[in-house]
């Protein structure tokens, strides 16, 4: 748990997520990692190692917390699902894709990012071109399912880069473009509250059906505009949906059983009254009979 005099400063800087999601159904085990400001010096000396101007944005969130680190989780009957995560990378883990020759996937290289660029068919002529001029540091490791990138394009060779943009790299090393500045992909990520996979939603790839049942979930308003950049429509109701899930319904308590009727009470319910006409055919049919025993007593 954050202390009460740093927990104002993050309140802040999440834009009040924290709360938001305390009060969500079914989440639960929202911690945030409490970092340190970044001292200036730190940020001048990681500019000059790099050759570059950390953009203004960035810069001044640095300057508050020495990256970020957002989890929660969901219950879901006596098991606690991962889902949310929100990292920024601290200033120290903000490191270099090198321009050398690896073939890894889990730590591409430049060489290996314009190979695949070149090789792309047609359709995915948008991937960008890399040069040794190039600069890409590691922004968000995303859980493993690709990167969020500071990327450095078109730098001017022997000169401090300066302009940035964030890029989102997946695990078949294409380039997707998400947003122009920092802070506009830290709004971004705030929004769809760290949700898995949720970046693929700007992508060609789209998102998988899981991704976008927890988006449905927890972000419907969010979805609903994310729409025009997914594969599939929206939906005019959630029972015309294959992928909605009613969350008052799945995060419930277990259906109380329904109560079977007292025998006992079933026979001390009151009989139906008799209706007039049936009362009058009871009479007409006793006096008969008294009648005609009447009659066989005078015989």
């Amino acid at each position: 748990m954050l202390e009460d005099s740093n927990k104002g400063n993050y309140e802040k800087l999440t834009f009040g997520i924290m709360r938001s999601l305390e009060k969500r159904a079914g989440v639960c085990d929202v911690k945030l990692s409490e970092r340190q400001a970044t001292d200036r010096s730190s940020l001048v000396a990681w500019e000059q190692k790099h050759s570059c101007a950390l953009p203004d944005d960035l810069r001044s969130f640095y300057l508050t917390s020495n990256g970020m680190f957002l989890k929660w989780n969901v219950k879901m009957n006596d098991s606690r699902i991962p889902v949310g995560r929100l990292e920024v990378n601290s200033l120290d883990k903000l490191i270099r894709i090198g321009p050398c020759t690896t073939t890894d996937h889990a730590n591409p290289s430049l060489f290996l990012l314009d190979f695949i660029a070149d090789s792309a068919d047609e359709s995915e002529k948008g991937n960008p071109h890399w040069d040794h001029r190039s600069r890409i540091f590691e922004l968000d490791p995303c859980d493993g399912y690709g990167k969020v990138c500071l990327v450095y394009r078109n730098t001017a060779q022997g000169l401090p880069a300066q302009r940035s943009e964030i890029w989102f790299l997946d695990r078949s090393l294409r380039w997707h473009p998400l947003a122009e500045t920092f802070l506009s992909y830290y709004r971004m990520m705030l929004m769809h509250l760290g949700l898995p996979q949720w970046q693929y939603g700007f992508t060609a790839v789209g998102l998988s059906p899981q991704a976008e049942q927890w988006l449905q979930m927890y972000c419907p308003l969010r979805f609903g505009m994310d729409c025009k950049h997914f594969d599939v429509q929206p939906q005019d109701s959630e029972s015309s949906s294959p992928n909605a899930v009613d969350i008052s319904r799945l995060f419930r308590g277990k259906l109380e059983k329904k109560k079977l009727p007292n025998p006992i009470q079933q026979n001390n319910k009151k009989k139906p009254p008799v209706s007039s006409a049936n009362f009058k055919a009871i009479a007409m049919t006793l006096f008969s009979h008294i009648l005609f025993f009447t009659l066989l007593l005078f015989v």
